[in-house]
Order: structure tokens, then sequence, then C-alpha cells
């Protein structure tokens, strides 16, 4: 049987065209908040995934290279105040017997003859958007200097140029919170890191 040369085939006008454009617009702006903030969110938990390596790398390379680890800890970041921990090998195996005011003195991470072999910097630019940011901080310190030793010593100072002291001066051992800020507001949840005393680092919650 033959078709019927004048039978018009189906398909979309182009009000109905229109018409889902203008749907699919829609449910994308809707979307757009939620998307950002899961994205957002996305960042503050592996922020808490690369501080907890941090700290297990310093505990691990202590005890591997038989040399003291220094992890410092400030408010500052390469762009802003995010907040920063970087990660520093010693030369000798105690935290009181390297001169870390030579050893910082090279803070680039990673390149050649630099003894920062490893950071976490909230300042970077895959944690923050112009709109969210995520901020790694103290509820007890906006400086500190945590020292790991072979021997499985962790040993802490608050003041740059100080000696290290015992880690049995500090209850329990260190926090760390990380917490996302939408335009400068906090939002959502607090993720905090735990480096307890001669354990490895942990999240809380």
């Amino acid at each position: 049987m033959s078709r019927s040369p004048n039978r018009k085939l189906a398909g979309f006008t182009l009000v109905e065209l229109m018409i889902a454009i203008c749907i699919i617009i829609t449910v994308t702006a809707l979307a757009a908040p939620a998307i950002g903030t899961a994205r957002a969110d996305a960042r503050a938990a592996r922020a808490s995934q690369n501080l907890i390596r941090l700290g297990r790398r310093a505990r691990a390379e202590s005890i591997a290279y038989g040399r003291a680890h220094l992890l410092r800890y400030t408010t500052a970041s390469s762009v802003g105040s995010q907040g920063r921990m970087m990660l520093y090998r010693g030369v000798t195996s105690t935290c009181n017997s390297n001169n870390w005011l030579a050893i910082l003195a090279s803070p680039t991470c990673g390149v050649a003859n630099s003894m920062c072999v490893d950071e976490l910097d909230l300042g970077d630019t895959q944690y923050n958007t112009t709109t969210h940011t995520v901020l790694l901080r103290s509820p007890a310190f906006a400086f500190v200097d945590i020292c790991y030793q072979p021997n499985g010593n962790m040993l802490h100072r608050e003041i740059a140029t100080a000696r290290f002291i015992d880690q049995n001066t500090v209850a329990g051992g260190f926090a760390f919170n990380i917490t996302r800020a939408v335009d400068g507001v906090q939002d959502g949840v607090t993720r905090t890191v735990v480096f307890p005393l001669g354990g490895v680092p942990r999240l809380f919650r």
C-alpha cells in the first residue's frame, strides 16, 4: 500500500521547542545553587582528607627517614587567610636539634633542594571560587608547629623561635576545623581533624 504524498511527518513545532528550552533553562537556574553547594562541600571534604594525609605522611616519614618532620600551621595562605599546613623534613632525628630557621628558609614545596616536601594551602584555587571558600582553622592556635620524631614522640611549640616541648603538655592532641563559607558567611557542616598524641590523624566528625 503506497503512502499518500501529502501526508505530513510528525515533529516538533517551533513553539514546542521554545517551551522545552525555557523549561531546561528554568530547571538549570533552580539547580545551580544546589550544584555549587555540593561542589563546595566536596572541596571541603577533599581538604579534610588531604590534611589527614599530610599528618600521616609526617608521622610515617619521620620513622622511614629517621629524621624529625615538622608540620607548620598558620592562618595565612599564599593568597589570603584561608589557612595553611606545610610539611618540612629535618636533617637530624630530634625536633630540638634541627636548625629549623635554615630549613624553613626555603618555603616553596616540591622543588629541588627544598626541605618543604608537602603542603595543604586552602588559599589554592582548587578549594575556592569567587563565592565559596574553604577555611582551615584551629580552635586553640593561630600558629603551631607539630614535630614528629622517629621514636614516635610528637612535640609542639606555639612560638616559632621557642624550643619544642613534650607532648604531655597538650591534653589529648590537636584539633583543626575545615569549614565552608559563602560570601564570607560560614555555611554547612564543620569537619574536625584530630591529631592525637602519638597517634595517626583522623576525622573526628
